[in-house]
């Protein structure tokens, strides 16, 4: 995996799963003072600046609804009234895994998740990490895949298309976020 590969993934430890989505910051250079936001949450605020405590990573929004000023990582914010659809299928190729363990600022790490790697192979086929075939469904609609046979039956990912193409996996300790390897 290379750096910039590296640095999509972390980058793309969003929220996904409507079936429009706002357009998330994509760097902080976004986060400019009086711009109208959205947070992943779906709530609305002004954006202050920049945290002068964690400048390369989060925004200082005011929220509408009460008034509060927070310190807001840039990925989970975007300018209100952007939007983009889901993509039409998901992109064959090679997807490498990771998630955030920790919270951020107050120690953490990326850890590389190989068992949730996958190789989609056709329109609705892929290799598990076994490297066993398997079957899945995409909703275009709903944005949203559903294994169906092989290493990954019985798991279900929003697929967004940030990177050329990402599933993300919700759960109860987290998120896994895998993007499709660049060559």
């Amino acid at each position: 995996m290379n750096c910039n590969r590296f640095v999509s993934l972390i980058c793309g430890l969003i929220l996904a799963g409507a079936a429009a989505r706002a357009v998330e910051f994509q760097t902080i250079n976004e986060c400019v003072a009086g711009k109208a936001v959205v947070t992943k949450e779906g709530l609305a605020g002004k954006v202050v600046g920049i945290d002068k405590i964690v400048p390369s990573l989060k925004c200082k929004v005011t929220l509408d609804g009460t008034g509060k000023t927070e310190s807001i990582i840039y990925w989970n914010l975007s300018a209100a009234g952007s939007s983009s659809a889901n993509p039409a299928r998901v992109v064959a190729g090679s997807y490498s895994c990771v998630t955030f363990a920790g919270i951020i600022n107050h120690g953490g790490r990326v850890e590389v998740r190989p068992l949730w790697d996958v190789k989609v192979t056709g329109a609705n086929t892929y290799t598990g990490s076994d490297g066993k075939p398997g079957q899945f469904t995409y909703d275009a609609s709903a944005g949203t895949v559903r294994f169906t046979s092989g290493a990954m039956k019985g798991n279900v990912a929003s697929y967004v298309s940030r990177g050329g193409g990402q599933f993300i996996y919700k759960g109860e300790s987290g998120e896994i976020d895998c993007g499709l390897d660049k060559h």
